[in-house]
């Protein structure tokens, strides 16, 4: 996928029809970033949660996965190929803007 071939933070993209999850993970151990089951301190920085809200600030809304390393795409169905084209982007600079530690 595009989003796999840009940043190294996303581990794989996955999905059928109009459900797609894209899940983060560390490129040098394949692990998740933040794994709610193991990080289990409230302070713990969870990276899927800013790519989250960079989303919705470009207008595109996305859900957080379970478990909380990836974040779920399900668009309507009257959605068109514009439309697709647009979230992708905005997702894109939504990881781009994101810190990834």
């Amino acid at each position: 996928s595009r989003l796999a071939d840009r940043h190294d933070e996303v581990g794989t993209v996955r999905g059928r029809g109009l459900l797609w999850a894209v899940e983060f993970t560390d490129p040098e151990t394949g692990e998740p970033f933040f794994d709610p089951w193991v990080d289990t301190d409230s302070d713990a920085d969870n990276p899927v949660e800013t790519v989250i809200e960079e989303a919705q600030d470009r207008g595109v809304l996305v859900g957080g996965g379970r478990p909380a390393t990836q974040v779920v795409l399900s668009p309507p169905l009257c959605i068109d190929e514009a439309d697709v084209e647009e979230a992708v982007e905005a997702l894109d600079a939504a990881i781009e803007a994101t810190t990834f530690d």
